[in-house]
């Protein structure tokens, strides 16, 4: 079976011999890494659950309760500190 690069659909050589599989060529795996960072390629969502992500009415917005905030604790490594 043959394997074809997914950006230019050019015969792809086996990956022992091409650095830049699974694409043809470095020029292509830039492509389609700029396609990612670009937010070219998405996941489809259903909308409801993107909707359950989302804030209503009467939400308090995404605060984070009191009593599940991380406060980092401080750790003083003196002459007391032992192995």
């Amino acid at each position: 079976m043959e394997t074809r690069c997914p950006i230019c659909r050019k015969p792809v050589p086996p990956r022992d011999q091409n650095p830049a599989a699974p694409f043809c060529s470095p020029r292509c795996r830039m492509i389609d890494l700029g396609n990612w960072l670009g937010e070219s390629y998405r996941i489809p969502v259903d909308e409801g659950e993107e909707d359950a992500r989302r804030p209503g009415p009467g939400d308090d917005g995404g605060e984070v309760s009191p009593a599940s905030r991380h406060t980092p604790e401080r750790h003083d490594r003196g002459s007391d500190w032992k192995n």
